[in-house]
């Protein structure tokens, strides 16, 4: 009888930047990367929500640039509502990968 043998997978840390233009950056060209990725297929949270609070979030921001009265607490509540969203998707790369054993791990880098 042969061993099974475990598929490789591969666990991220996202380093996301404290300064919110460049936390939305970095969160838009996340979304893009993982929209039609095959590697995640049905992320969760959904991109849709997470899009959502990135919008929110650069509403806030657009708010809090115009110095807009109360705008930045309004911005502070919203950057870390939306780490805490998205820190579920964590749980989409430990999910049961549909990876055939003995097939190399598929990238999950998005092409194109």
């Amino acid at each position: 009888m042969s061993a099974v043998k475990p598929i490789a997978r591969s666990i991220v840390s996202l380093d996301l930047p404290r300064p919110v233009p460049a936390l939305i950056t970095t969160a838009q060209t996340i979304v893009a990367a993982m929209t039609g990725n095959p590697t995640f297929p049905t992320p969760d949270p959904a991109l849709t929500v997470i899009s959502i609070a990135i919008d929110d979030l650069a509403t806030a921001q657009t708010a809090a640039q115009a110095r807009t009265h109360g705008a930045v607490a309004v911005r502070n509540d919203k950057a870390p509502l939306w780490s805490r969203r998205s820190s579920s998707s964590r749980g989409t790369c430990r999910k049961p990968s549909t990876q055939t054993p003995g097939t190399p791990p598929r990238s999950s880098r998005a092409r194109g």
